[in-house]
């Protein structure tokens, strides 16, 4: 469909359905297809991207995953001082909320450093540690909801 329609505004709803799917495997194809420059325009790129590292969390892995995998691809076909790689900075990786994750960023930015991008990596690790702290703060309720929750709509069903 995306191929053949002429409307670039359904192509942006085509790219952004390609980002819903659950299975990984249709996933890491949504992404080949989204890489494919002759296809899919390179402003389109980070919409797609965004979307399905937001979808879900498997979505999200799957993109830091492939985001480092292909750093120099992305680089250059933004080039070095697109405003497109901040949002890749603080889209893809801005959800997470682990120490662990924190410094998985934080080695990655080291090991391909961007003085354009500093600022944007200080900003997502900022982000991932008041996640984290949030997180570690409500942790009780947020179990005690989820459960509550989980348990009612169990029994809505019967």
């Amino acid at each position: 469909l995306y191929l053949k329609s002429d409307a670039q505004e359904e192509r942006l709803i085509l790219l952004n359905a390609l980002s819903r799917f659950d299975d990984e495997s249709l996933q890491y194809q949504a992404l080949d297809f989204l890489w494919n420059a002759t296809q899919v325009r390179k402003q389109d790129h980070l919409n797609a991207f965004s979307a399905l590292a937001a979808h879900n969390r498997r979505g999200s892995e799957i993109c830091w995953k492939y985001m480092r995998e292909n750093w120099e691809k992305i680089v250059q076909l933004y080039g070095e001082h697109d405003s497109h790689l901040i949002h890749y900075i603080e889209h893809i990786p801005g959800l997470f909320a682990s120490v662990e994750r924190s410094e998985e960023v934080r080695k990655f930015y080291i090991a391909h450093p961007n003085p354009f991008l500093d600022r944007s990596i200080k900003k997502v690790l900022e982000q991932i540690n008041i996640r984290r702290l949030v997180l570690e703060r409500h942790e009780q309720s947020i179990n005690q909801f989820l459960s509550v929750t989980l348990i009612n709509e169990r029994f809505s069903r019967v």
